[in-house]
C-alpha cells in the first residue's frame, strides 16, 4: 500500500487560499434570468445626432428594462445649452406610442443642467417588463459639448411629485450617459 504525504509551507498555504478564492469567484454574473437588480429600473441612453449644429434638434431615446413594482422615477440631466422641446416626449412599448409629458423641467442654477423628470407607472411596461422614452432636445447655445445622463430611481407612490424631487437636491446618480457636441 503506497501512502502520500503533502507538507505544505507558508507560502503554498497562500497559493491555495489565492486558487480556492478565485475558483469560488468565477462563474457568476451574465445570462438569463433571475437578475439580482434593486433599484427603478436599468437604463440606457443614447442621442441622434450626437453632433449637432446649433438650433437643431437632438432625439433622446432612454431605454428601460425590469421596472420596479412601484414604478420609475425617470431622470435626466443635460447642459443648459440645450432646452427640452416641449410635446415632444413619447413613452413606446412594442407597437404602442404615446405622449407623455415630464413631471419636472427644471434649471438648476447653481450647476448649469437641466432636468426632466418622468413619473412612469410600472403599467406602462407591460408583461415583458420595458419601454422606451424618446424626447428631443433644441441645442441653443452657450455650451459646445457635454453629457445627457440618465438616473432611474423607484417612485414612492406615498408622497407627491413635488415632494419627490428638488432641483436643489436632486439626488442623481448616473447610470448611464452619452456625449454631445454642439459644432460652432
Amino acid at each position: 500500500m503506497l501512502t502520500f504525504r503533502c507538507r505544505l509551507f507558508p507560502h503554498h498555504t497562500i497559493l491555495l487560499a489565492l486558487l480556492v478564492t478565485t475558483a469560488i469567484g468565477c462563474g457568476g454574473g451574465g445570462g438569463g434570468g433571475g437578475s439580482s437588480f434593486v433599484g427603478g429600473a436599468l437604463v440606457n441612453i443614447d442621442a441622434s445626432p450626437r453632433e449637432t449644429d446649433p438650433g437643431k434638434r437632438v432625439q433622446v431615446t432612454v431605454r428601460i428594462n425590469e421596472a420596479h413594482p412601484d414604478g420609475v422615477y425617470l431622470k435626466i440631466r443635460f447642459p443648459d445649452g440645450f432646452a427640452y422641446a416641449v410635446q415632444t416626449a413619447h413613452f413606446k412599448r412594442n407597437e404602442t406610442d404615446r405622449a407623455i409629458d415630464p413631471a419636472f423641467n427644471a434649471v438648476a442654477s447653481k450647476e448649469g443642467s437641466v432636468y426632466l423628470v418622468f413619473n412612469l407607472p410600472r403599467s406602462n411596461f407591460g408583461e415583458d417588463n420595458e419601454g422606451e422614452v424618446v424626447f428631443e432636445l433644441n441645442s441653443e447655445s452657450g455650451v459646445q459639448s457635454g453629457k445627457i445622463e440618465v438616473d432611474a430611481d423607484v417612485n414612492d407612490p406615498t408622497i407627491t411629485d413635488q415632494a419627490e424631487f428638488s432641483v436643489d437636491d436632486p439626488e442623481f446618480d448616473v447610470q448611464d450617459d452619452v456625449e454631445i457636441k454642439v459644432r460652432r
